[in-house]
């Protein structure tokens, strides 16, 4: 999915922490919320930067060093994004309603789990757009426990 659009899936999964932030954060975010360390996050930082998908943000504060989206960036990690969508809805979509209704209410509690044992949200707000808006919960896990393997 990511490929499609050139980016590995450690880009996809920082460009989506950029965006869900407001379009710009800094190191420390992205350190934090993926779980890497400084190190991994200046490499895959550099990367984006030499791609043209992330720029410099403008900032009083020059030691954070945010990095804001650019819209090359943006365009990239949404196309991948729906991609992603799309593939998973296809996924789902043998499913009845009522029985998405059940596989959410299976998965609620592993997701809860999940959340909680890794001290933080799937989503700090919605960002996928799912015509089938029963599949949150399938949706979500399956992107954070794609992230454990």
């Amino acid at each position: 999915m990511a490929e499609a659009e050139g980016l590995s899936v450690a880009d996809w999964e920082a460009l989506s922490v950029i965006v869900r932030a407001g379009e710009k954060c800094t190191p420390t975010t992205l350190a934090t919320t993926l779980r890497l360390t400084s190190g991994t996050v200046s490499t895959r930082l550099s990367r984006l930067l030499s791609a043209g998908l992330v720029s410099a943000a403008d900032d009083v504060d020059g030691r954070s060093r945010p990095v804001r989206v650019t819209e090359e960036g943006r365009l990239r990690w949404q196309r991948a994004t729906e991609r992603r969508t799309q593939l998973e809805v296809a996924a789902f979509s043998v499913l009845k309603t009522d029985e998405i209704g059940i596989l959410n209410d299976l998965l609620r509690p592993l997701l809860r789990h999940y959340e909680a044992s890794l001290g933080t949200r799937v989503f700090s707000r919605p960002t996928l757009v799912s015509p089938h808006r029963n599949l949150v919960y399938p949706i979500a896990l399956s992107m954070r426990l794609s992230s454990l393997c």
